[in-house]
């Protein structure tokens, strides 16, 4: 074996994705918030009046609407009296097409 060389993995010569942390913060310090509190996702997005897609987006640090994030913190506030302060990463707001975007709409965040 003195002979021969380790092949070399595909996977060590690929790229690695950078990780998002302020989607990462933003997750956990949700998942933290429902852990605490006891709380179960689909009950979260049913006091809040919004779709289980928002919360589990939430849950995985991916940005929703504004709007949701306002629902969202409302209904966390009223299952537990106690408001959810940590950011929450929302959706880009959209744009019309007379806009100088022509009607594109991006895939970025912000923070709120």
């Amino acid at each position: 074996m003195q002979g021969q060389q380790r092949p070399i993995s595909k996977t060590s010569q690929q790229a690695t994705q950078p990780l998002d942390i302020a989607a990462a913060r933003s997750a956990a310090a949700f998942r933290a918030y429902l852990q605490q509190y006891e709380l179960h996702p689909l009950d979260v997005s049913i006091t809040s009046k919004v779709r289980y897609l928002s919360v589990w987006n939430l849950f995985k640090g991916k940005p929703i609407t504004a709007d949701h994030a306002v629902r969202v913190r409302l209904g966390l506030y009223a299952m537990t009296s106690v408001p959810y302060t940590a950011p929450m990463l929302l959706l880009a707001e959209e744009t019309t097409p007379n806009q100088e975007d022509s009607g594109r709409r991006g895939n970025s965040s912000r923070r709120v």
